[in-house]
């Protein structure tokens, strides 16, 4: 039983060439408008993440804070903090 091609492996374009297969035009396109990578180091991103990273913090700590401030006043406007009272007043008929 034949092996199929490993596409992994070799230094050819097409990796199904050997089997007889008609090449893909859309394979060759793909590798001939192939831009070339640009190189990204590590140390060029990293200070803006951490930047990024800590307004990000920031800003939700802020809002946070904000929302739980008018949870609260609503809270005590509605009186929703208050003891209820030990006896409860008589229903008038």
């Amino acid at each position: 039983m034949q092996q199929p091609p490993n596409p992994f492996q070799g230094d050819a374009n097409n990796p199904f060439s050997d089997s007889g297969i008609p090449s893909d035009p859309v394979f060759q396109r793909m590798d001939d408008e192939m831009p070339a990578p640009i190189p990204i180091e590590r140390t060029d991103i990293q200070p803006q993440l951490k930047k990024l990273y800590l307004a990000l913090i920031a800003v939700g700590l802020t809002i946070g804070l904000i929302v739980s401030i008018g949870v609260l006043r609503v809270i005590d406007h509605f009186g929703l903090s208050d003891v209820p009272a030990a006896n409860p007043p008589a229903q008038v008929d």
